[in-house]
């Protein structure tokens, strides 16, 4: 008679509940391990579950079914999920989203790709330094200065958020 091993469900093949399917707890040590975490239980380790240790079908998706099959199988990856009458500091951690702004902040701070180093100094040469530069009569030695300004600019790439 096989009943689900997660503590707090009441599942079993008794109760004959419709729709309610019961699946051995995988036998890949990996899989496993992900299951046994998932389940919280303090008392078992990879080594002290049987074969009878089951789990039914409440705990886990609808996409983590294989489709078109009479009898009701689990696809290879799926790991156990759904735990409803898990006090909360039991459940998984749900996966909050990132909001826009944390979004666009995110992406403003990326790094620039290789390739377009070379764009930008010739964008921040063009738009930035020159207006500033042709209010002024440049020496030989202030064009000096500025083409070392322009060697040193990679190595600042972090201090200038390039």
């Amino acid at each position: 008679m096989p009943y689900c091993c997660v503590p707090r469900c009441k599942s079993s093949s008794k109760q004959r509940t419709p729709g309610i399917s019961f699946h051995e707890i995988q036998s890949d040590p990996e899989l496993r391990a992900k299951w046994l975490k998932v389940i919280s239980r303090d008392d078992w380790t990879t080594n002290t579950t049987s074969c009878y240790s089951t789990l039914c079908s409440r705990h886990f998706g609808s996409s983590d079914f294989k489709e078109s099959c009479e009898i009701r199988k689990l696809k290879k990856d799926a790991v156990p999920s759904s735990f409803e009458d898990y006090p909360p500091y039991l459940q998984l951690p749900k996966k909050r989203e990132r909001s826009e702004a944390s979004v666009r902040k995110r992406e403003a701070a990326a790094p620039v790709k290789p390739g377009h180093q070379e764009t930008l100094l010739k964008l921040l040469l063009t738009k930035f330094f020159r207006p500033i530069f042709t209010n002024f009569a440049l020496k030989a030695t202030d064009k000096h200065d500025v083409a070392k300004l322009f060697e040193i600019m990679p190595l600042s790439r972090k201090t200038l958020k390039l």
